[in-house]
């Protein structure tokens, strides 16, 4: 949210610098105009509130404008968050806010005040005698030129930041799905299934179930197929505590991620197991020895020297009751809710030894499959209906829902991470293209104030490709050291970055020098039109004319 608040308000400069830049030029070139105004008794202060109002104008023009494209914008990028990972208690609450909108007329006032005061030094300064005298003939004032020119530095200040942000977002939102999950989502399937309290009466009928839907789905082509409470890449997860064990001390309870388990878990998820063995239906029954298997922070925190398998705990999922397990395997510690969470301490149990999971008739399960071309290295089709079509042959009622791909679950979980990385390349698409109106602008004014000192060197023998070279070399001196001071903003902000991100970002030379080549290089090609135009100057005509 921070992130997006200031990429926005970053954007909303640039497009006042922007707007400034060319009220200052047209300032410039209706100065004969306000010089007349001026001597015939215009106060300052006048002038400052007609230069206010005008401001005003466009400032309300834009304001207008932008609530349509605001509403449009704000639908299109919501639909990119995914539903399931916004809290519960503010679904239903991402509108598009008529009342929020009442900021927007102090925005008008804001930005019509910014606008008069970067007018108002040329306004005050404004010489009426050498205005009006001729002086304007031979070419404006350095100075005058110069403010456009520190405006628009100051707009590819502004593109360099944002720029290096976007990069820099986007480079981490990359980096975090790619990030080690502890288990292998690719062509692995997920789907909720609902099952009917009128047909399946309690846990037993619900384990059978279960065991059906697994043959279907083997005769089917899956590799391997689970059950489990809740699957990894879920924003919601059943907790517990650990209050003892047998190999270590405990001074507190020790807080857990609780899941019961069915089936080849292990396999269909591709969980790393670094020790002992992973749950087995077959072994594992209802009136068997309660086991568990934990992850690897869990099995640290258990036996900080030695094995953790072979322990005995005393484990209890939220609201139920404890019970003493024996560890039997140690797996790779998993990120459940999205690459952006912290490793948790988490338990597996076997399904049927879970009196929670048991109890009860119908509720929902999370069905976890690995296809058999998935397993042999062929990626295998992936819409799922084979999922659905195999729940449907054992029973029509269970409803089947949110099958999808764990890997585009893994996306799903960082949606806002994906959100704010294509809203700031848009921000920086706007922001290029701003900073380079913004260098037209100011090349263009350069050759239309400066003809006359073009034609004379021209006169004297300078050739179109050093006029060129001219007005190329203006705009690479406002260009290069702007995109340099842009890049240090950005730089500075790094830590904001990754703490957003969780440490993704990385503001490095590499992604430093390409910024800094991109805004070049637009610099350059929007001085391209200018400079030709003075490449085509006639000193004669240009002479003849003064």
């Amino acid at each position: 949210m921070i992130l997006v608040v200031a990429g926005a308000g970053l954007l909303l400069l640039l497009g006042v610098l922007n707007v400034a830049a060319l009220l200052v030029a047209r300032q410039i070139a209706d100065s004969a105009m306000l010089a007349t105004r001026r001597a015939l008794g215009e106060s300052a202060v006048r002038a400052a509130m007609v230069a206010f109002l005008e401001s005003l104008v466009v400032a309300s023009v834009a304001v207008a404008l932008a609530v349509p494209l605001g509403q449009l914008l704000f639908e299109r990028f919501v639909g990119l968050v995914a539903l399931e990972w916004v809290p519960r208690e503010l679904e239903g609450a991402f509108r598009y806010s008529t009342p929020a909108l009442a900021v927007l007329p102090l925005v008008a006032l804001a930005t019509a005040a910014v606008l008069t005061l970067l007018r108002l030094p040329g306004l005050l300064r404004m010489d009426t005698r050498t205005v009006i005298g001729g002086g304007n003939r031979a070419g404006t004032r350095r100075g005058e030129i110069n403010a456009t020119r520190w405006l628009s530095g100051l707009q590819i200040a502004m593109a360099a930041a944002i720029l290096v942000g976007a990069l820099a977002i986007g480079g981490g939102a990359n980096s975090l799905l790619s990030r080690d999950l502890g288990f292998d989502p690719r062509a692995t399937q997920h789907a909720m299934l609902s099952l009917p309290r009128a047909d399946i009466a309690d846990g037993v009928a619900r384990v059978a179930t279960l065991e059906r839907i697994a043959d279907e789905l083997q005769r089917r082509g899956a590799h391997s197929v689970a059950f489990t409470s809740a699957a990894p890449m879920q924003r919601y997860s059943r907790s517990g505590i650990i209050s003892d064990a047998s190999g270590a001390e405990l001074d507190d309870d020790v807080p857990i991620d609780f899941h019961a388990v069915h089936g080849r878990f292990g396999d269909a998820l591709g969980l790393r197991i670094r020790e002992g063995r992973m749950i087995d239906a077959a072994i594992d029954q209802d009136r068997a020895e309660p086991v568990a298997v934990i992850t690897r922070a869990l099995a640290e925190r258990l036996a900080a020297e030695g094995s953790a398998v072979g322990q005995s705990i005393v484990a209890a999922a939220a609201g139920g009751e404890a019970v003493r397990r024996r560890i039997i395997g140690v797996v790779d510690d998993i990120l459940h809710e999205s690459p952006l969470s912290t490793i948790r301490p988490t338990l597996f149990v076997p399904y049927v030894q879970d009196a929670a999971s048991m109890a009860g008739g119908g509720g929902q399960v999370v069905l976890v499959v690995r296809w058999r071309a998935a397993a042999a290295g062929v990626e295998p089709a992936m819409d799922g209906s084979r999922v659905q079509a195999a729940v449907a042959a054992v029973d029509p009622w269970i409803a089947v829902g949110e099958v999808t791909t764990m890997t585009t679950r893994a996306e799903r979980s960082i949606a806002g991470v994906t959100l704010a990385s294509r809203l700031f390349a848009g921000f920086a698409l706007l922001g290029l293209l701003l900073a380079s109106m913004g260098i037209a602008c100011v090349a263009e004014l350069v050759v239309a104030r400066q003809q006359h000192g073009m034609a004379v060197r021209a006169a004297l023998g300078a050739s179109p490709r050093r006029l060129l070279a001219q007005v190329l070399r203006g705009s690479l001196v406002i260009a290069v050291p702007a995109a340099v001071v842009g890049t240090l903003l950005a730089w500075m902000l790094d830590g904001v970055l990754a703490g957003a991100i969780q440490g993704r970002a990385d503001i490095g030379p590499l992604l430093a020098l390409g910024t800094a080549s991109i805004l070049l290089a637009c610099a350059l090609v929007a001085t391209i039109l200018p400079a030709r135009k003075a490449m085509r100057i006639q000193p004669l005509a240009v002479l003849k004319g003064s």
